[in-house]
């Protein structure tokens, strides 16, 4: 009998622990998931974007970056695997070569206060990105 009060508090405290690991994973998930589908439109839209017609040097990309804007902000809405909000604003850097040419694309959105960034090397040498 002395060991019942015990016993119930262990098992209390077992359950909070699963309980809280259950909730972190859920937002830990949640994360990964806005970051995963960030990552796979900014690929599929800097793909789409690429101005064929200017390049000069094999490998090179230049983007046209008011399309590619405004088609990432389009898709990532209408995305069904991505978790923002109305209230999701976008930042785009990129890092242009000095011949103006695009080597990477980093989107950062900020949603609620927290920031989900991805970055993707846009290099199309053997990626097989290629117009044919």
């Amino acid at each position: 009998m002395r060991e019942l009060p015990w016993s119930f508090s262990l098992v209390i405290a077992a359950m909070a622990i699963i309980v809280s690991l259950g909730l972190y994973m859920r937002v830990d998930t949640s994360s990964d998931t806005n970051i995963q589908a960030m990552v796979e439109t900014v690929r599929s839209t800097a793909i789409s974007n690429v101005n064929y017609k200017s390049r000069v040097q094999p490998g090179e990309v230049y983007i046209q970056k008011d399309s590619f804007e405004s088609d990432f902000e389009r898709i990532i809405s209408n995305s069904g695997t991505a978790n923002f909000s109305s209230e999701v604003s976008f930042d785009f850097d990129y890092l242009d070569n000095n011949s103006g040419s695009t080597r990477a694309i980093r989107v950062v959105a900020s949603d609620n206060g927290k920031e989900y960034g991805a970055t993707v090397i846009v290099d199309i040498s053997d990626q097989g990105w290629e117009e044919e």
